[in-house]
């Protein structure tokens, strides 16, 4: 009999791990950045704006341009070719702003380790400073990287931007 709801548990839990949010526009919620990477970034995307949306701050538009800037960043922190944080953010805003043509106020957040964009963002939510920037009524743009470590663990590089 224990086995039985075991496994009842086991297959409910697993029915509602990938469910599709009826208020996400199509987005797949809970994706895994190891089996899906871009379905994971979108899901980032669409968190952020989610939010932003509910205290009617404008929606950031998502920019390759900043994408390629956090990803090599997220790249360098999950290779062990950077440190975990926010060194070089500098260069990284310039390179930004020369990519878009201009641009003012500019900003970063990063996250490891969290197994989707979901546990990422609400990581980002319960920090003052992170929540900041993310509503940062300024920011028009961004970009998000994704990497996923030789353990198999996930880096995230969001980086706003203002146009």
């Amino acid at each position: 009999m224990k086995h039985l709801f075991l496994i009842c548990v086991m297959l409910i839990l697993a029915s509602c791990s990938k469910s599709k949010d009826n208020d996400s526009g199509g987005v797949d919620r809970y994706v895994d950045p190891l089996t899906d990477r871009s379905g994971a970034v979108e899901e980032m995307v669409y968190l952020l704006n989610d939010h932003r949306a509910r205290l009617n701050l404008p929606k950031l538009s998502y920019n390759e341009a900043l994408t390629l800037e956090a990803q090599i960043h997220t790249d360098d922190m999950a290779f062990g070719r950077r440190r975990f944080g926010h060194d070089g953010m500098s260069q990284r805003c310039l390179n930004a702003r020369r990519a878009l043509g201009r641009g003012n106020a500019c900003g970063e957040i990063v996250s490891r380790f969290h197994q989707n964009a979901d546990q990422a963002f609400n990581g980002w939510m319960n920090s003052w400073s992170h929540r900041t920037q993310i509503e940062d009524y300024r920011y028009t743009h961004i970009g998000v990287g994704l990497a996923i470590d030789g353990r198999g663990l996930p880096y995230w590089t969001v980086l706003f931007l203002q146009r």
